[in-house]
């Protein structure tokens, strides 16, 4: 027998049968380079864990995964204790926590969300974090979670470590007793004893240092933030990078101008529990160059303020990668030049907002733009390289009817999704050409589109292109574009 799988064998001899164990340590191996100079010193640290009681051992023998986790790994690892027990979580939600807690390193070459997106699956792969739901199709990971004995671990080396020095994300919810922090409802008199100045406290409004008792417990070492009144009359700090804000059914709810006193501020986002809420935001958002995020489902973007030719470099938001929903977005030059590095964008237009500042062709200047969610026109007519970078196309709620365009437009489109488009003639057949497309998603779209997306089906059949995938939603039921089409001819177009 080699001296590798007798190495192999006294590790898996000190597991205990403990499956957890035998799932993290495997994880710690596969990192290695599966040389016995790699596995002896972890043999030699389970095997020293030998007569301690069984749930001590498993403790030693998570921890010592943890140990040996890369620094850039354990900030993420031990963020993972904010969830609940059991928790089903979101990896877009956790990605965007990560990068806005400040825990994802700078790369030349990968946004900040791709370096946290690799963070996961290297976690993932140690088997610190369990993978729950994936996309097979775009070949990535939609829900994860923790094994409460890890999640005990989180829990433990951050209170030993004070490991949140401060908070960096906050809920704003209005009313009632609730979190300061993360808007949960606070039950009994919680607070975090932290001084505030009595000038933050005009006449006719509350501070709120409200917090429950998980927040009062990740916190408790904090005894003095520098605070700010800006959303409601709640308190923010100016260490904050995320800020999420209920409008709760408000028509309209317009951001205060101060709302640059948060400098630090990298993700704005507003939650509507209305469909037909708006947010206004002010000219002021200019000021605030660390901004990388800002999401509504309908938010009134401004024009940066006026200024002399020598000063419009000043009103550049050089960070800003993502902007959802823009309502009647007026696509100028001062606008789109203002805001260069737009990775992701979501615009709608009514019916009173037509003519050149509505034009999709100006988004031109756009080059870095990956991500495009559309409701507006009767006709687009894309020239060549307009978007160059562009990979999901979404198309929603438009009374589209003519569309041109082919692999020259969009040369790098991966995920084209249509919903509701009642008026398009058909899907332009050329799209079938563009080789990183992979799959065509359709909701509830006439049968015009359908009978066009079955012909561009069968067209790449034939050219042997079958790793195109069209589908079709029915209710919450994707069907491929070939089964849909041999549904009795009733189902299809009821």
């Amino acid at each position: 027998m080699d001296q590798d799988t007798l190495v192999g064998r006294k590790i898996v001899r000190s597991f205990k049968g403990l499956p957890l164990e035998i799932t993290v340590i495997g994880g710690r191996l596969v990192d290695t380079d599966m040389r016995k100079e790699s596995w002896e010193p972890i043999a030699e640290n389970v095997s020293s864990f030998g007569n301690a009681s069984e749930s001590e051992h498993c403790s030693k023998i998570l921890l010592l995964s943890y140990n040996n986790l890369p620094l850039y790994l354990k900030p993420c690892f031990l963020y993972m204790r904010v969830f609940c027990e059991d928790a089903e979580i979101d990896v877009y939600k956790l990605v965007r926590l990560w990068v806005d807690e400040g825990f994802i390193k700078a790369s030349e070459t990968e946004s900040l969300e791709e370096v946290a997106k690799g963070y996961l699956e290297d976690l993932v792969d140690r088997n610190l974090i369990i993978a729950h739901e994936k996309d097979i199709l775009r070949e990535r990971i939609l829900t994860c979670g923790i094994h409460n004995l890890l999640r005990d671990l989180c829990l433990t080396e951050s209170y030993k470590g004070h490991f949140m020095c401060s908070p960096r994300v906050q809920v704003v919810v209005k009313g009632g007793s609730v979190c300061f922090l993360c808007g949960s409802c606070v039950k009994g008199k919680e607070t975090i004893n932290i001084p505030i100045p009595a000038s933050l406290f005009p006449p006719g409004s509350q501070g709120n240092l409200l917090s429950c008792g998980v927040c009062a417990v990740i916190y408790s070492h904090i005894k003095r933030l520098r605070m700010v009144m800006v959303l409601y009359s709640f308190l923010q700090h100016t260490k904050l990078r995320s800020v999420n804000v209920e409008v709760y059914r408000l028509p309209k709810f317009v951001s205060p101008p101060n709302v640059h006193w948060l400098w630090n501020l990298q993700t704005l986002s507003f939650w509507h529990s209305s469909d037909s809420s708006v947010v206004y935001l002010p000219s002021e958002i200019w000021d605030m160059p660390q901004l990388r995020v800002i999401e509504a489902k309908r938010v009134v973007f401004p024009n940066p303020p006026t200024s002399h030719v020598e000063e419009k470099h000043i009103f550049v938001l050089k960070s800003l990668h993502t902007l959802t929903t823009v309502l009647n977005f007026e696509l100028t030059d001062a606008i789109l030049g203002g805001i260069p590095n737009m990775r992701q964008l979501g615009i709608k237009y009514n019916e009173f907002m037509k003519g050149s500042n509505a034009s999709l062709g100006n988004l031109v200047g756009l080059q870095k733009l990956e991500s495009l969610y559309v409701k507006e026109g009767s006709e687009w007519d894309p020239t060549e390289g307009e978007f160059l970078r562009l990979k999901v196309l979404i198309i929603v709620d438009c009374d589209l009817v003519q569309w041109r365009a082919d692999q020259s437009h969009y040369p790098k489109l991966e995920y084209l999704e249509l919903k509701n488009l009642s008026s398009l003639e058909e899907i332009p057949c050329n799209i079938g050409d563009i080789p990183t497309l992979h799959t065509i998603h359709l909701k509830e779209c006439c049968k015009s589109v359908m009978d066009s997306a079955y012909k561009l089906w069968e067209e790449q059949e034939s050219l042997g292109n079958d790793s195109l995938k069209v589908l079709v939603q029915e209710g919450v039921v994707d069907f491929s574009i070939c089964e849909f089409m041999a549904l009795p001819h009733q189902r299809r177009w009821q």
